[in-house]
């Protein structure tokens, strides 16, 4: 009996022994998780005394399970306080997650959205270089989140529509399109028509 313990004892030394050498190798391995976004949402902010705020808060859950409440304040346009964001989506790879923010103007009873921003786990929040003047009113992912495409305009009048492609990973622009442009209009433009 004491030789079947013994046995035992040393079998169950083995397996920890083994065990404990692989988690040592696999803590040494390089991570190589991707975390991917779920959702993301906005929602109204609160006061102090708990009251609904004018501002909104944008809310990022991660496939880890992670909540994320980027601060957007970062991103300011001179004469224009600002607002709340709105329009919120997910690339189509689950990778980026991107949002308008608005800000009060001195000509209309609502605010305008003038900056789109983009997310990335890992990575500083990322505006939009824009050349376009007006509101964003419309805005999509292109390429499977490598690129955003935007459609601006001012709120009220006659102006055409313009239209920016910009790269995701650095916020640069990469084309534009009027629609009083003669050229005809690229694929990334067409989709606003879907």
């Amino acid at each position: 009996m004491k030789q079947r313990v013994a046995t035992l004892m040393f079998a169950l030394a083995a397996v920890f022994a083994v065990a404990m050498l692989n988690v040592a190798a696999f803590a040494k391995r390089p991570a190589t998780t991707i975390t991917f976004i779920d959702a993301v949402c906005v929602v109204p902010s609160k006061d102090s005394q708990g009251k609904a705020c004018d501002k909104s808060v944008v809310h990022i859950l991660l496939s880890s399970g992670e909540a994320v409440q980027p601060a957007t304040d970062q991103f300011v346009v001179p004469y224009f306080p600002q607002r709340g964001v709105s329009h919120p989506a997910v690339s189509q790879d689950k990778k980026t997650a991107g949002w308008l923010i608005e800000y009060d103007n001195c000509c209309t009873s609502y605010p305008l959205p003038l900056t789109l921003v983009v997310y990335r786990p890992g990575e500083p929040l990322r505006s939009m270089k824009r050349k376009c003047y007006g509101a964003i009113w419309v805005w999509h992912f292109v390429a499977g989140g490598q690129q955003v495409a935007t459609s601006s305009n001012f709120p009220h009048g006659n102006s055409p529509d313009c239209y920016e492609l910009f790269d995701v990973a650095t916020g640069r622009l990469r084309q534009s399109w009027s629609s009083d442009d003669t050229r005809k209009a690229p694929a990334w433009v067409k989709a606003f028509d879907q």
